[in-house]
């Protein structure tokens, strides 16, 4: 299942045509893979890598749906050449993904499971 969303990604940067959905395809397909890296990284270096799911996830969370569509706004900003919202959306999509991991480690260390 992919992460990002395309026609939320489209309603936050307000295109009405489809004009950006070949790109926008094209950007969640990388922002997903990313992500799952991300993640990676990001559990590995809190030392909590036995909490992470099996990735890519079957069934993904609000942050890690809103960590991809994030990506992909940054992707968009990024052709635009719009440096200062592609930044915002970069570091929006790490704090997401931080998020997740946060709530895996509570998860884990609270009641000794792994959240799917």
């Amino acid at each position: 299942m992919a992460y990002f969303e395309s026609t939320i990604i489209k309603n936050d940067l307000d295109i009405t045509s489809t004009d950006f959905d070949a790109d926008i395809a094209d950007w969640g397909l990388k922002s997903d893979n990313e992500i799952d890296n991300l993640l990676y990284k990001t559990a590995v270096k809190a030392r909590r890598i036995t909490a992470l799911p099996e990735l890519p996830l079957t069934t993904p969370p609000e942050s890690v749906k809103s960590a991809s569509n994030s990506k992909v706004k940054q992707k968009y900003y990024e052709k635009q050449k719009n440096v200062d919202l592609a930044l915002y959306h970069k570091k929006e999509c790490q704090e997401k993904v931080q998020e997740y991991i946060d709530r895996l480690v509570v998860d884990q260390e609270i009641y000794g499971r792994v959240l799917h």
